[in-house]
Parts: structure tokens; C-alpha cells; sequence
């Protein structure tokens, strides 16, 4: 069963991936091939998120923005716009893979904090990003960014994580990971993401999670958050 759940899935990612590449074709026909000539830096620069978007809880955004505002002069706005978009292709083929292979994750956690996360999105989308300065966000995503590593700095050294499903879940909990929402919604809505590396955190060094279910949950949590960014762009800017 667990072979053939894996084969559905892998068949249904090359489908989603054919899709979205036979889209952008349409969109950009006849051009296609000098949109890929004038901005390969982008595709470059995506090889390499997509792969540590493959191999960690951070969606692509988090290789896109740094890359897309200090090194190509991208205004953080358009890299902000751009990693949303492209996670909630990447993101949702992930969470798609997640759930057909039936990979454990924490469904309690990921509505409490998406609901949370719908209102820092709209705060950060809407409220901060017109009067943030732009080194401002810069060095907000920087801080963000050493936030994980120090996590993952404390998971090498042996942190022990044993613990497979949440406690049950009471009034503190739920207030907790409404903030957490809160926090990295906002995050996300200013820097295109943030709100699966702050739970992660939380999972991982509060509730002491283990590494491979934090990890599967902040994913499909990134997904979504990332779907709504970009409906909420698409609808209301």
C-alpha cells in the first residue's frame, strides 16, 4: 500500500508540474524563450530553493527573497510577491506528495495557526509593508532566517526530540499557536515567508516535536498561508 500511495503521488506531482509549466508556456507565448534568456537568474536562483525547499520546513521564498533584494535589486515588495506565488505552486505540490503518502503530521496545529495566520498575513500585506523602508524588511528576514539556524544549531547538538504528537490541546495551547499564526502570518505577509520556520521553532525546541512530523506539517502550513498571500494580492492590490 505505502509503495503504491508513493507512485500516486510522484505521478500526481509530474502532473501538477506539467500543468504549471504547459500554463506558463500559454502565458508566455510567443516569448517564452526570451523570458527564460532575460531571467535566468531567477530560474537559477529557484534550482537552489527548490532544493532547500525539498530538504526543510522553508519554503523557496527563503532562497528567492535574500537573493531577489540584495543581489538583483529586486524591490522587497516584488520578491515578497514572487516567493508567495511560487510556494503556493512548490508548497501545495509538496503538501499534495504529503498527503497521498500519508505522512504524519499535526492537523490540530496547522488550522489553529492558519487561522492565526490569516490575520498576520493581511496585517503584514496590508498594514506594514506600505510603511516598512525596505532595509528594514531586509533585516527582518535576516533575523528570521538566524532564528532557524539557531534552531537547527540546537537540533545538531543533540537536542532530544521525542515527542510524536501534540499534548492535548487546551486554552494555553491554542492561544499559543494563535500567536505563532499571528507572528509568522505577519512575517509572511512583509517577507513572502516566515511562518513555517516559526513554527517549526515551536514545535521543534517548545513542544519538542519530533524533526520529521514539525517539519511535513510546516509545509502543508506554508502552503496555505502562501495561497492566501497570493489571493489576497491578486484581489485587494
Amino acid at each position: 500500500m505505502t509503495e503504491k500511495n508513493n507512485s500516486s503521488s510522484y505521478l500526481v506531482s509530474l502532473l501538477f508540474a506539467v500543468v504549471v509549466w504547459g500554463a506558463w508556456l500559454v502565458y508566455t507565448y510567443p516569448d517564452s524563450w526570451s523570458v527564460i534568456q532575460n531571467y535566468w537568474q531567477v530560474s537559477v536562483t529557484m534550482i537552489f530553493g527548490s532544493i532547500i525547499a525539498g530538504a526543510t520546513s522553508e519554503g523557496g521564498g527563503a532562497i528567492a527573497f535574500p537573493v531577489f533584494t540584495k543581489m538583483l535589486q529586486i524591490s522587497p515588495a516584488d520578491a515578497k510577491v514572487f516567493s508567495l506565488a511560487i510556494q503556493s505552486v512548490g508548497m501545495v505540490a509538496a503538501s499534495v506528495a504529503i498527503i497521498m503518502m500519508r505522512v504524519q503530521v499535526l492537523w490540530r496545529v496547522i488550522i489553529w495557526v492558519s487561522l492565526g495566520g490569516v490575520f498576520g498575513l493581511f496585517v503584514g500585506s496590508v498594514l506594514l509593508t506600505p510603511v516598512l523602508a525596505s532595509d528594514s524588511v531586509r533585516m527582518l528576514f535576516t533575523v528570521m532566517a538566524v532564528s532557524l539556524a539557531f534552531t537547527l544549531i540546537r537540533l545538531s547538538t543533540g537536542f532530544r526530540l521525542n515527542h510524536r504528537s501534540m499534548p492535548e490541546i487546551n486554552l494555553r495551547e491554542t492561544g499559543l499557536l494563535l500567536v505563532v499564526g499571528i507572528v509568522g502570518g505577519t512575517i509572511s505577509g512583509s517577507v513572502g515567508s516566515g511562518i513555517d520556520m516559526i513554527c517549526f521553532s515551536v514545535l521543534v525546541l517548545l513542544f519538542r516535536i519530533s524533526e520529521s512530523i514539525a517539519t511535513p506539517t510546516s509545509v502543508i502550513l506554508m502552503a496555505i498561508n502562501s495561497v492566501l498571500g497570493v489571493l489576497l494580492h491578486i484581489y485587494f492590490f
